[in-house]
């Protein structure tokens, strides 16, 4: 599961699903949910007290202001008693710098319409979308904070899973960072060299696990991303007739509707999508 998406300094509200051994939503033995939050280096936080919803087993809790001031990867660990039987779930919050669109972008001109998608079902599409195409172009498309544990394989460096675009003018910037579990004192972790094509330079060698924690990323909406997470979103939610990676091609016999299939130069077979990809993605490339 991605993990949530929330613009930075906006406060949040969280759910979890508690479900019986059969998997079916069922409500927690009374007094038995508590909550728990921790930063990407496993600080505890303080939150206020869950509450129920009026569904079945759903219970939420807001993040406030104060908690999602700056860039981070939270930790929600939720525990309660089910019919006797401990249950936990974990879920992961990303405080990133700005989303790619909005729910009324999405609902503007009928683009995804209620009927075919919920709010809740359009968040979780935004997240996987906005997420894919990180992934594809191998830029982070918001300023956010990514957490990598990785094995050092040669001396002084360490590869990063995303490179910083180019014309962003922030640069990479290491936030924390531990060797085999040891983290690193404030001023060794700001001696570090964080490259912009993907890599940092640091006191680790060949074996060692180190943990760190970077912000990267776009501060502001690169251009064509909203169009294409949209786009992206609508397909994934509003298939049909209309799915707009189908060709009509016209032959004797009368008009045949063909889906393209991802290729590697498009890995969504959606124009915009594709187009906007091949963009960034080749600028990662180059670098």
């Amino acid at each position: 599961m991605y993990p949530e998406r929330v613009p930075v300094g906006v406060p949040h509200t969280t759910r979890v699903l508690f479900t019986d051994a059969d998997g079916q939503p069922a409500d927690p033995d009374p007094g038995t949910v508590t909550v728990a939050l921790t930063t990407s280096f496993n600080t505890p936080l303080e939150l206020g007290e869950p509450e129920p919803t009026a569904d079945t087993g759903v219970w939420q809790i807001v993040i406030p202001v104060t908690v999602t001031a700056a860039l981070d990867r939270l930790r929600v660990t939720w525990e309660a008693t089910v019919a006797g039987t401990p249950r936990s779930y974990i879920r992961e919050i990303s405080v990133v710098s700005h989303l790619l669109f909005d729910l009324a972008d999405a609902r503007r001109d009928g683009l995804i319409p209620p009927q075919r998608a919920s709010d809740d079902e359009l968040v979780r599409a935004r997240t996987e979308v906005e997420r894919d195409l990180e992934q594809a172009c191998g830029i982070g498309l918001a300023r956010q904070l990514a957490v990598e544990t990785v094995r050092c394989v040669h001396d002084g460096v360490i590869p990063l899973t995303f490179r910083q675009p180019a014309e962003e003018p922030e640069p990479i910037t290491v936030r924390a960072a531990a060797i085999n579990d040891v983290a690193l004192p404030a001023l060794e972790v700001e001696t570090l060299d964080p490259r912009d094509y993907g890599a940092c330079y640091g006191p680790w060698t060949a074996g060692q696990r180190v943990r760190i924690a970077y912000e990267h990323g776009h501060s502001q909406p690169p251009a064509g991303a909203r169009r294409a997470a949209l786009a992206l979103a609508r397909a994934r939610l509003v298939p049909g007739p209309q799915d707009v990676r189908t060709t009509t091609i016209q032959t004797e016999a009368g008009n045949v509707i063909a889906v393209q299939p991802p290729a590697q130069d498009r890995p969504f077979a959606i124009p915009d999508v594709d187009a906007f990809v091949a963009r960034y993605g080749e600028r990662r490339r180059r670098a």
